[in-house]
């Protein structure tokens, strides 16, 4: 069984993953030229983003702060 800190790391690391692909998400679908494919990558930045909200509200009522995002790679 995790306890209370294990369990912090997990969610922070997911917590930094989701807020990676909502950024992935986000720039591919400015890139793309097809309004479809456009459409898509919004719509599934948009449901990575909920799960980013919902980590950061998971972290939160363990008494944690979501970790501030990395800079952008030039």
């Amino acid at each position: 069984m995790l306890n209370n800190q294990q369990v912090m790391q997990k969610l922070q690391w997911f917590y930094a993953l989701e807020r990676t692909q909502v950024d992935s998400y986000q720039a591919q679908s400015q890139a793309v030229q097809d309004p479809y494919v456009r459409r898509a990558l919004r719509r599934i930045a948009t449901i990575e983003q909920q799960q980013v909200d919902n980590t950061a509200d998971a972290i939160r009522q363990r008494g944690g702060v979501p970790a501030p995002p990395l800079p952008a790679l030039a």
